[in-house]
């Protein structure tokens, strides 16, 4: 089903790339974004969500989800062992947030509630967001909910190859924790309120 916010807009797709041409296809889009603005290529997540309008990728995100004997890449790149990263949080009941891109509002909230929703449905409810200050703005769209992990240094020898520009070139990002419970209930309202697309209504 498509969807156009309430206050008007195009009518946006949501769904999960599962087929090996659909991946390839948004990858091809993430990684074209990440060349723009970070000069860097990122690598496949685990999961990859992927909103788009009239077959245009509008809007990514990526979820790796965590265990007790693999913890998200972004645990071990900012070294949280030992780290009070919130309460009842262990990496086996985390999920990192990745490869978050938008290029309509819209997009941005639909993408990032489904893979709330999906973390929750899978046992994850604490998520991990990296970001730098120009993505920190749009995280501080969810208010309270996001709170930055005090504590945390980047440790080099985990950053892979393809992302060290990424982390060399100011300004550094920073480490965020936010309950998937709480961002997705935050987003529950703008979901609800909006619209079926125009191709719904056959």
């Amino acid at each position: 089903m498509s969807r156009a916010p309430s206050g008007g807009g195009p009518a946006l797709t949501v769904a999960l790339a599962t087929e090996p041409a659909d991946r390839s296809r948004v990858m091809d889009f993430v990684r074209g974004e990440y060349l723009r603005v970070y000069n860097t290529s990122p690598g496949e997540p685990e999961a990859l969500w992927y909103a788009e309008s009239d077959r245009e990728i509008v809007a990514t995100v990526g979820v790796d989800l965590g265990r007790a004997d693999a913890p998200p890449e972004l645990h071990r790149v900012y070294a949280c062992d030992g780290v009070d990263v919130a309460p009842g949080y262990t990496p086996a009941t985390s999920a990192q947030i990745t490869r978050w891109i938008s290029t309509v509002p819209f997009g941005a909230t639909l993408v990032m509630h489904a893979a709330a929703r999906w973390s929750l449905a899978r046992g994850r409810p604490h998520l991990l967001f990296e970001a730098k200050p120009d993505i920190a703005r749009h995280l501080e769209g969810f208010g309270a909910l996001l709170r930055q992990v005090p504590g945390v240094s980047l440790a080099y020898d985990q950053v892979q190859p393809g992302d060290f520009d990424y982390y060399m070139t100011d300004p550094p990002p920073r480490l965020y924790h936010v309950l998937a419970s709480a961002l997705a209930d935050h987003l529950d309202p703008a979901v609800r309120a909006s619209t079926p697309g125009a191709d719904d209504h056959d």
